[in-house]
This record gives C-alpha cells, structure tokens and sequence, in this order.
C-alpha cells in the first residue's frame, strides 16, 4: 500500500484541509477533509492519521509526506514522549491518535519535498488546498437579513465504525455514537475495538446543534 498526505491551512491558524491518495496496484482511493479553525500541523498531522485509519486490515504501508513535522515527529521525538507521559505535547491528542493507527500497520515513512515536482506530491496537494478554500467559504457564509439565523453548532467527536471486508469502502463506514468530549470518545472507540477486533474505530471530529 501506498500513501501520499498533506495538510494546509490558508493562514496558521484558519480554515484547513488534509488530504490523502491511497495506492494499492492500479487501484486508487482519495479521502479528503477539513476544519475551520486550525493549523497546517494539524491538519499534516490528519492527513496520515485518517489514510492510515482508512485501512481496515494490517498492512504494509508506504507513507510519503512533506512534513518534517509529521517524519521527525513519529520517527524522532514520539518515543521520548511517549516515556514521559505525553507532557507538554502539543497536539498531543493527534500525535496519540497517529501512535494507535501506526502501530497497526508495518508503515515505512518518507519525506519528500514540497512543491518540487513530484506528481503525488503536487496531487494531493491540490486535495488539501481545495479542502481549506471549502472551509473557508463556508466559515465565510452568512444568512441575509431575510434569512433566518442557522442554528448554533458545538464541536463534537464522532467514534466511527469500518466493517471488514473489501469492496465499496463508504458502504462499510457507519457512525457508532457522538460525544462532546474527545476524551470520552477515544475511551469508547478503544472500547468498542477490544469487544470488535474484526473491525476499524476511530473517532472523527463533526459539530453537533449546540443547546
């Protein structure tokens, strides 16, 4: 398998987007996402960890990024934080995230330049910065006077359920539950992954109505 991610961010922080292109033979697969208020390591840092959640199986994975951040984080700095405690981690919630999906998988990491040509590179790129125009156009977005006011959204953290098997990937994918809180989100998807092993949980950030 391989994998290319990136993350931008259109301003450090603002409206991001992540963004990667899965390969494996001839057959490819593009997952993309985004958020309004966020930053390029983060959204470097969503872009592997949702390629490799994407995987329903163990596998030997090929993983190319631009982000120094992203290789000398999960190849340099993770085990020392790791051994103290994950203290004044920034962007620890991530960085334990991508520690879980990469332990699955037998994931060989590679840098890449930047803007320098290289095809997947440039491609997935293009992903990523679409994804953050998207965010920011909706962030943007504002009801007329005629309109009536949308209503109030709260940021929330959806524990998502793969089933195993192969074939249509979407058809596969089902939300199990929605939490506030991304700790208590984390708790049950690694619940529901001890009573399940068959399948893929992870948590996903979404909005729920606010009250």
């Amino acid at each position: 398998m391989e994998i290319w991610t990136d993350g931008a961010c259109l301003g450090n922080p603002g409206p991001g987007g992540w963004a990667a292109i899965l390969r494996l033979g001839s057959r490819e697969r593009e997952v993309s996402g985004g958020e309004p208020d966020t930053t390029n390591n983060r959204m470097e840092l969503m872009a592997a960890i949702s390629a490799l959640e994407a995987l329903t199986r163990p596998s030997k994975v090929r993983l190319v990024s631009d982000s120094e951040y992203v290789l000398k984080g999960i190849s340099e700095w993770l085990p020392g934080w790791r051994a103290r405690g994950w203290k004044k981690v920034k962007n620890r919630d991530l960085w334990e995230r991508l520690d879980e999906a990469a332990a699955r998988h037998d994931v060989a990491w590679e840098w890449v330049r930047g803007h320098s040509g290289d095809e997947m590179n440039e491609r997935v790129d293009k992903l990523a910065v679409a994804e953050a125009e998207r965010q920011k156009a909706g962030g943007a977005a504002r009801p007329s006077r005629a309109e009536a006011p949308s209503p109030r959204v709260e940021a929330a953290h959806a524990v998502v359920r793969v089933a195993p098997g192969e074939g249509d990937l979407e058809a596969r994918v089902s939300v199990v539950r929605v939490l506030r809180s991304a700790a208590r989100a984390a708790d049950e998807a690694a619940r529901l992954r001890a009573e399940d092993p068959g399948a893929a949980y992870f948590v996903s950030p979404t909005e729920v109505a606010g009250g």
